[in-house]
């Protein structure tokens, strides 16, 4: 939809994105003359939750131990906003939760699971013990299924990265072009 994008290192923000209540709500939440603390929530709404977001690589959350769990994308964001007291408000929950189902489809929804599901894989790679063994001294593991497993991740990126792919193709089909643009390869941003 391209309410909210990055242009050159900065946020642009569409002016019909402050039409919809809870955009508004922050906007007009800033009194300063610059919104900048407005602006910083809109950009972490963006890393967040936007399929172009340099920081989809991080899970939403990612289990450290029994029971520790650490939100390492927010923590991402976090750290790359500069702010170190940043606290995610209820207004900023709710215009996060609207701008994912504004920009979800099929394809995402399909994205975001196998991304998950990759995420899992990767700590079942980090726990296998090919020297731990059961109660009858026999190996939990068996070198020749991880063996298999590795082979098979070449694939799995793969089909992982067709998917995401697809779903970038499906966002800049959405994109509305203002003021004659062209988009001249199939993931470009519009040229004026």
């Amino acid at each position: 939809m391209g309410l909210l994008t990055v242009d050159n290192g900065q946020l642009a923000i569409q002016p019909e994105l402050l039409a919809i209540p809870v955009f508004e709500t922050i906007w007009n939440s800033d009194s300063s003359p610059h919104h900048s603390e407005a602006i910083k929530q809109l950009s972490y709404i963006y890393f967040m939750s936007d399929i172009s977001s340099p920081f989809r690589q991080y899970p939403m959350i990612e289990t450290v131990g029994e029971g520790d769990v650490k939100h390492t994308r927010n923590d991402k964001v976090v750290e790359a906003l500069g702010e170190t007291n940043f606290k995610v408000n209820k207004n900023v929950t709710d215009a996060m939760h609207m701008y994912e189902e504004m920009h979800v489809t099929y394809s995402m929804k399909l994205l975001n699971d196998a991304e998950a599901a990759v995420q899992k894989l990767r700590a079942y790679f980090q726990e296998v013990d090919l020297l731990l063994l059961n109660e009858k001294d026999q190996p939990v593991y068996k070198a020749s299924d991880l063996m298999s497993n590795l082979k098979a991740l070449g694939g799995v990126i793969k089909g992982i990265k067709e998917l995401r792919d697809e779903v970038e193709k499906e966002q800049v089909e959405k994109l509305r072009i203002r003021g004659g643009a062209v988009v001249n390869t199939k993931y470009e941003v519009p040229k004026r």
